[in-house]
C-alpha cells in the first residue's frame, strides 16, 4: 500500500520506497557529499557518522559471532 503524508491541504503519495535500512547509508553519504560540494552543513555531522559507524559495525559483529557486542565510549569524542 502507498503511504500517503497530508501536509497543508495537499496529500502526497509514495509508491516506491526504498526500505532496506542500507539505503539510509547510501542516502546520507549521498547527502553529506553533496553538501560539502555546496559548502553546507550536513545533516549528520562526523561525530554523528561515526557513531553510526561504530554502532552498524558492532551490529554485524554480533550477526556473524552471535555474541554481544559491547560499545565502548568512543574514545575520540572524550578528547573533544
Amino acid at each position: 500500500a502507498p503511504v500517503q503524508l497530508y501536509r497543508d491541504g495537499v496529500t502526497t503519495d509514495y509508491r516506491s520506497m526504498e526500505t532496506g535500512w542500507e539505503t539510509s547509508f547510501v542516502q546520507a553519504t549521498r547527502h553529506g557529499i553533496e553538501a560539502l560540494r555546496r559548502g553546507e552543513q550536513p545533516r549528520l555531522s562526523g561525530r554523528d557518522a561515526r557513531e553510526i559507524l561504530r554502532f552498524a559495525l558492532a551490529a554485524q559483529e554480533s550477526a556473524r559471532t552471535g555474541a554481544a557486542v559491547r560499545l565502548e565510549p568512543d574514545t575520540m569524542e572524550s578528547q573533544a
